[in-house]
C-alpha cells in the first residue's frame, strides 16, 4: 500500500511540478522536519492520502517549520484549513457542507486536534 502511495505522490508531483512527498519521506527532530533522503530541512509539501487513494491531508513546509495544513474529505472537498507560525497553530477556518455553518477555528480546536506543535 505504501507503494500506491509513493507513486500516487510521484505522479502528482510529475504532473504538478511541484515538491510533494508523503509523511514516510520526512522526519520531524524538535519540530522541525527534516528530509530522510539528504538530512536538509525541509521545503514543499507533504500528501497524505486515505485507503481508497483519495487525497486526505497536505501540509506545507518552509526551512522545515509548517506553515498551513489542509484537510479534505473523502469526497474531496475542503475540511479544515489551519495557518502556522513558528510551527504553532495560530489560525484557521473548519467548513461544513453547510456554508453557513463554516467557522473559525478556536484555541479549543487547535487543543482538541493537536495543532500546537
Amino acid at each position: 500500500m505504501k507503494k500506491i502511495l509513493f507513486i500516487l505522490a510521484f505522479c502528482s508531483s510529475l504532473l504538478f511540478g511541484g515538491n510533494y512527498f508523503i509523511n514516510d519521506d520526512i522526519t520531524l527532530k524538535n519540530n522541525i522536519a527534516y528530509l530522510k533522503s539528504n538530512g536538509k530541512k525541509f521545503d514543499g509539501v507533504i500528501n497524505e492520502f486515505y485507503e481508497t487513494g483519495e487525497l486526505m491531508g497536505e501540509k506545507t513546509y518552509k526551512f522545515g517549520m509548517i506553515v498551513d495544513m489542509k484537510t479534505y474529505k473523502i469526497s474531496g472537498a475542503l475540511a479544515s484549513v489551519v495557518t502556522f507560525k513558528n510551527g504553532k497553530a495560530i489560525g484557521g477556518k473548519i467548513f461544513y457542507e453547510n456554508v453557513k455553518k463554516d467557522r473559525a477555528m478556536t484555541h479549543a480546536d487547535f487543543m482538541r486536534y493537536k495543532l500546537a506543535y
